[in-house]
């Protein structure tokens, strides 16, 4: 049935976890489809058997406060993430939800108010990040939270974007945070914003305080380990190694090399490539070379020949 929320299309990536497939749909649902058993669907067509499906992931409070010129700002576009016996997705009603992996019941619920666009990235100890939009609060950035903690008392760290953005977006982070364990500099994680900035900080290392979304509580925010301006960007970068990759609206990528100092980390821009619209999708970085698609139309492979 029809939903408050104004997109009633699916953006999301679904999850496969054994026989069955996790999927987001944006008007505020979560399905859960078992790839064993096919059944009839309404086209007649035969389709996976749906399992489980979740409560509406949004309160009667969030279509009041979310409201937009174009309808209710409810989506669920971030794909489903796996964290132990949990699903986890953000949502654009404002809430980070953890719904048992077998009945996509809600189990856990961080309710910001803010607007959640990406995707919840699991870290390989637990944590989870989260990126906002400034949209319905004061600040945007990058949430790292602790989903063994009541929701209230989740939050690790919050890292501000700059308060500007372009078109709809104010500031924040519209894309998802590209993570790397590499020995050789320890846990990061790196993402754009559309203040037109890519970001590279520390997963566990932090560096002072500041206010956290909401403008008032204080949250320790992550070590700054680089940033450069690359004008604004929805693009989740890539990050390999000792190798970022990042594009957006400027109509470049740009490639850059991570170096250990004794000082921390040096990043150098290696490269740029200019095409001729926007980088919107996240490049993939694959046996020396770079996969990345761009809005002029064309799928791009940049790397030497074997």
């Amino acid at each position: 049935p029809r939903t408050d929320n104004y997109s009633q299309d699916v953006d999301a990536t679904p999850l496969r976890h054994r026989d069955r497939l996790i999927v987001a749909l944006e008007p505020g649902y979560v399905f859960a489809l078992d790839t064993s058993r096919l059944e009839p669907g309404p086209d007649g067509h035969p389709m996976p058997a749906v399992v489980a499906r979740s409560p509406l992931l949004y309160t009667a409070e969030d279509v009041a406060s979310h409201m937009e010129p174009y309808g209710a700002n409810l989506v669920l576009e971030g794909s489903p993430a796996l964290l132990g016996d949990r699903i986890y997705v953000a949502s654009g009603s404002g809430h980070v939800w953890g719904l048992d992996l077998q009945t996509l019941a809600i189990e856990w619920d961080f309710a910001l108010g803010a607007d959640f666009d990406g995707t919840v990235v699991v870290t390989p100890d637990g944590y989870l990040l989260v990126t906002c939009s400034r949209t319905y609060v004061p600040h945007g950035g990058v949430l790292k939270l602790d989903p063994r903690k009541p929701p209230e008392e989740s939050v690790v760290w919050f890292f501000p974007s700059l308060d500007q953005g372009i078109a709809e977006w104010t500031g924040g982070v519209v894309s998802s945070v590209a993570i790397d364990d590499d020995p050789t500099f320890g846990p990061m994680g790196a993402f754009t914003s559309v203040d037109g900035h890519v970001y590279l900080v520390s997963l566990d290392e932090t560096d002072g305080a500041g206010p956290g979304p909401d403008g008032v509580t204080q949250y320790p925010r992550p070590k700054l380990l680089f940033k450069d301006h690359i004008k604004s960007s929805i693009a989740t970068p890539a990050l390999v190694g000792d190798r970022l990759v990042a594009g957006g609206y400027g109509n470049t990528l740009h490639l850059y090399a991570l170096a250990r100092t004794n000082d921390g980390i040096d990043v150098t821009e290696l490269d740029v490539f200019e095409a001729d619209n926007a980088f919107e999708s996240t490049p993939l970085i694959w046996k020396g070379r770079v996969y990345v698609g761009s809005r002029d139309g064309f799928f791009y492979c940049f790397g030497s020949n074997p």
